[in-house]
């Protein structure tokens, strides 16, 4: 976290947005941009990839000890952990339950085969892989439920993409340097932004929470 690049960032920031991948990174500052058409670096917002869900908690903490502020932008597979890092509370856990239930009965469905081991409480749902995350959001019946456990989290400082991860809002077919060339060529040449991504209020919802 506090390499060289990172602690530049982060001491001369009056905030940091812990973010799980690269394309977050690459893409969210001309974005930002593109939508508030001033430049994100008046934002003084710092963002900073943790490489993995399960490192953003540790290093929001650490953060907090040294009296910076920081919230977390991540992908949907976050709520699996949510139990074990004391998400979980009287206010959301019925929204929990409700998700834990609605995966228990769509396991067998040909493009999840969930083990039963793997939705027996919350806490085992951290078990379920990021692509089948992906396909139950599609599942019409789990958008309301998703919806509900994404409001709670943002109350809590934490921005959860319902429909899997950045990339399917964007609609980008991969996580490579050539797809983000592409896409921020594409926003420099001002192409409509509504017409590149695929879920544009989504994506707007998420830049209005980062500001």
């Amino acid at each position: 976290m506090f390499k060289l690049n990172n602690a530049s960032q982060i001491f001369f920031s009056d905030e940091v947005l812990l973010v799980e991948g690269k394309t977050e990174l690459r893409v969210l500052p001309n974005i930002y941009t593109k939508i508030h058409k001033r430049p994100f670096h008046l934002k003084k917002l710092s963002l900073v990839s943790a490489d993995s869900k399960t490192s953003l908690l540790p290093i929001q903490k650490v953060l907090g000890a040294l009296g910076i502020p920081s919230r977390i932008l991540t992908d949907l597979d976050f709520i699996g952990n949510c139990k074990d890092w004391d998400l979980i509370d009287d206010s959301n856990a019925h929204y929990f339950e409700e998700f834990r239930s609605l995966v228990e009965r769509n396991k067998d469905l040909p493009d999840l085969n969930i083990c039963q081991d793997h939705v027996k409480d919350c806490s085992s749902l951290r078990q379920i892989g990021a692509k089948k995350f992906k396909t139950l959001a599609q599942l019409p019946e789990a958008k309301p439920i998703l919806k509900n456990i994404h409001n709670s989290l943002k109350v809590k400082g934490i921005y959860i993409w319902c429909t899997g991860d950045i990339e399917a809002v964007y609609g980008f077919n991969s996580k490579r340097e050539q797809e983000w060339r592409r896409f921020n060529t594409a926003l420099i040449n001002n192409e409509s932004i509504e017409e590149l991504v695929s879920d544009y209020e989504h994506l707007r919802d998420a830049i209005e929470w980062i500001s």
